[in-house]
């Protein structure tokens, strides 16, 4: 597989500015008493997503400037394109149908659309994966996630 180090730098690059950016954002939260909290949790992943962005910039600039690789792939395009979509529509859904319901589909949306071939796994995949990042924010976070909400 080729690596395009340019690719790599404007993706370190693009994570340190949304780091920062969640760092900025993240200031109007909530603190917790207890456990990260609203505020608490964006931060540190604002933290460590601009550590990682850094080691990706600096691993990529020891090696040399890269060149500017553009390859338009129209497999990826709609690949990103479903991505984006999905996305939009998961959040414009979450209020209502809440986190623990709406997620499992939002993930096997995604496997799907990047095509994971195995639909059994990826159904089970989901779920388990929705039920332990629920349990994880409500129980050690103590971040509430949105609930179903019928009325």
């Amino acid at each position: 597989m080729k690596k395009n180090r340019f690719a790599d730098l404007m993706i370190g690059v693009l994570m340190m500015a949304l780091a920062v950016a969640v760092l900025l954002l993240s200031g109007s939260l909530a603190q917790a008493k207890v456990g990260l909290g609203p505020a608490g949790y964006p931060r540190a992943v604002a933290i460590i997503m601009l550590v990682l962005g850094l080691v990706m910039v600096v691993s990529t600039l020891i090696k040399g400037m890269p060149k500017l690789v553009w390859k338009p792939d129209r497999q990826m395009f709609l690949r990103v394109a479903g991505t984006v979509v999905v996305s939009f529509i998961y959040l414009w859904l979450l209020n209502q149908i809440g986190f623990l319901f709406l997620t499992p589909f939002y993930l096997f949306a995604l496997m799907w659309i990047f095509g994971y071939q195995n639909l059994k796994v990826a159904a089970l995949a989901s779920i388990g994966s929705s039920v332990v990042i629920y349990l994880l924010f409500t129980k050690a976070f103590m971040v509430f996630l949105p609930e179903f909400a019928l009325f």
